[in-house]
Formats: C-alpha cells, structure tokens, sequence
C-alpha cells in the first residue's frame, strides 16, 4: 500500500507544480483519482482564483468519480468566513470518494485537521502518504507566508572567484555566462516578485523580466527609501513597486502613480528601510516568494536581519581583483558563527557553478 501511496502522491505532486509561479499567496496542490488501478483523472491549482486541484480532477472524471480513491498534495479545504471558494472536501465527500490519501496537512489554522475530520466524518477512509517531505518542499513559500507572515525569501547573485559582484569601477556585466542569465530567468519566472536596491537601478537600468525563457514576468520590486528611481527607467511602469520612506517627494510619488507603479511607505530603522517591515507587507499584494537580486547592500541587510532563506549564487571563472563584494560587514568574527548553507546542492551552467542552499538560522 506504501509504494501506491508513494507512486500516486508522486504524480499528485507532478502536477502541482504545473501551477508553479501562477498560484500566488494559494498553495501548490495537485490531485490524482484513481479506480480499479487505473488512473482516471488529475487536477492541479493552476492560478490564484482559479479552481481548486481536487474540483478540476472532480470535473474532469464526472460520475467516474464515484467509489475512487483521490490522492491529494494537501489536506483538501474546507469553508471558512472570507474564503472565495468552496470546501473541496465537502466536494469529495458529494463525488462519492471512497478515500483519499493526503499528502500534507494544511499549516493554516483555519483548515488544519478540519478537512481531514469532516472527510472522516462523512464515511472516507483518510491515510497519510508517508510524502510530506516531498508536499512540503514545493510549498515553502506558502508554508512562510502562513508560518511567518512574509515571503520566501531567495538571495541571486553573480561572483567571480575573487567574491566581486562587480568592478573596482562598478561594472558588472557580464560576469555570469548566457547559459547562468537564462537560469535565472527562469528562476524569475517560478518567482512572484523580483527585488533590487536603487542603486542597482541607476547602475544598470535593468528590465528584471523573463526575456530569455517562456513564462510570465515577476513583480518587480525597488528599494529605494529617498525615490530616486529615474522615471525614464525600463520598470517605471504597471507590474512595479517602489518601496520608499516618508522622505520621499509627494510629485514625484504621484507621478510614478500615473505611470501605473504602487508605492508602498515603510518606515526607516537606522537609515535604512526596515526589509521586515516590508516584506511582511508583501503578500497583501500576491506575492509568497522573493528573487532578491542586489545589491550588496540589500542582500548583507537580509543576512543581517536573517530574513534570507535561500541562496542561489553563480560563480564564474573570472578573478577581477579588488571590487564590489557580494556582501558588506555582517558583524561576524569567528568563522565557527559565519552564516551557512544547508541542504547543499552543486551543478554547472555553461562555464559556471551554481550554488544552491538553504541559509542556516534563517527568521
């Protein structure tokens, strides 16, 4: 029964993530109906408002459905006050499912335990695939938003083996190769929202889009405390959001209104925008994940405030000698403290390697 549950769930889980970077603050969830051995429907949330995984399975199967076994992701839904669809185990349930394994319970509060009582309740047979590890990693950043309030936050950069994300001068392109830039366009793509610091907008005028790859271009998101984006800049327009302080001139605030960019004010701590304050601003607007990009002084600020979760860095066979390093004082002066990377993983992109790791201590 273990090895069916695990085959099922697997496929369950394979199309979940054909949701991935459309669901927003939702879950990733997908959902296999199988009968007499055979699979005979699949569904998965395939964008934020849209059906839910076990409805599109559910509508796809019709009276099919009737006396299947429904292999889900995450504990199906149940109604709550405020919630824009129906209970999704209440639709089990007038399906005529005779059982459903569960991948994971939901971490929110207000389903957690409850789908699985009223499928219990209402004559299912409910297992626990014995998958959670797999159902939970392709929902992390739903897991922080309803854990912590916040995104998942994945620190990118680009260094070259002397630790420089850019030259004395403060140049910086290219040092990754094309083969990297296509990654992490596709890195942007499974991303709600990318984040930059102002600086890196006047130093590059970036378009922070998925040119390279197919898939839908991410939020853009500046850090720019005093507003000194240019309004000629390549985001200055709809799918942007600046976050300022209240330094920041009412004219040219209403001016990047009209050109369709939402600005969020988040107060200063210590000079600086206070990043906690506004990432936990953040998923009021969609967004559960983060590609934060630059610079060095946004990325040692997250370090700092342990709000970095990931990390995601290309090193390229480059030595430019002294530059601008990837990170600034981080208040660390024994390397037995030094932050670190868990759950490791290497590959190499045309000429590059790409380090990819959990950051240790993150909050």
């Amino acid at each position: 029964m273990k090895k069916t549950n695990t085959r099922y769930i697997e496929l369950a889980v394979k199309e979940a993530l054909r949701g991935e970077g459309y669901t927003k603050t939702n879950p990733l969830v997908g959902c296999v109906l199988v009968k007499g051995g055979k699979v005979i429907s699949r569904g998965f949330h395939a964008a934020f408002g849209m059906e839910h995984a076990e409805a599109m399975a559910l509508k796809k199967a019709g009276k099919k459905a009737r006396g299947a076994t429904a292999y889900v992701t995450l504990e199906p839904c149940v109604w709550f006050p405020g919630k824009k669809t129906g209970s999704c185990a209440k639709r089990l349930v007038e399906a005529g499912i005779k059982k459903a394994v569960i991948g994971m319970r939901d971490p929110n509060p207000k389903v957690s335990g409850k789908g699985i009582a009223f499928l219990k309740k209402n004559g299912l047979k409910v297992e626990e695939s014995g998958r959670e590890t797999e159902c939970v990693k392709i929902n992390e950043p739903y897991m922080k938003c309803v854990s912590q309030g916040r995104p998942l936050i994945t620190v990118k950069a680009a260094v070259t083996l002397d630790g420089n994300i850019a030259t004395s001068s403060g140049d910086s392109k290219w040092i990754s190769c094309r083969e990297s830039r296509r990654l992490v366009h596709r890195l942007r793509a499974r991303c709600d929202a990318v984040m930059v610091g102002v600086n890196t907008v006047l130093a590059d005028n970036p378009e922070l889009s998925v040119r390279l790859v197919k898939g839908r271009n991410p939020i853009r998101i500046v850090v720019d405390p005093k507003l000194r984006t240019p309004l000629s800049a390549k985001l200055a327009g709809e799918g942007t959001i600046i976050a300022v302080s209240d330094k920041a001139g009412e004219r040219k605030k209403n001016a990047f209104r009209n050109k369709g960019v939402v600005l969020i004010t988040v107060r200063l701590k210590g000079g600086l925008l206070d990043l906690r304050e506004l990432m936990s601003k953040l998923p009021a607007f969609g967004i559960s994940s983060v590609l934060v990009e630059g610079g060095s002084g946004i990325i040692t600020s997250l370090l700092k405030e342990k709000l970095a979760d990931k990390a995601v860095i290309f090193i390229a066979p480059k030595f430019c000698g002294r530059g601008l390093s990837l990170t600034g004082e981080l208040g660390i002066r024994r390397m037995e403290d030094a932050l670190k990377l868990k759950e490791v993983k290497y590959s190499v992109s045309g000429e590059d390697i790409v380090v990819f790791g959990d950051i240790h201590g993150s909050n």
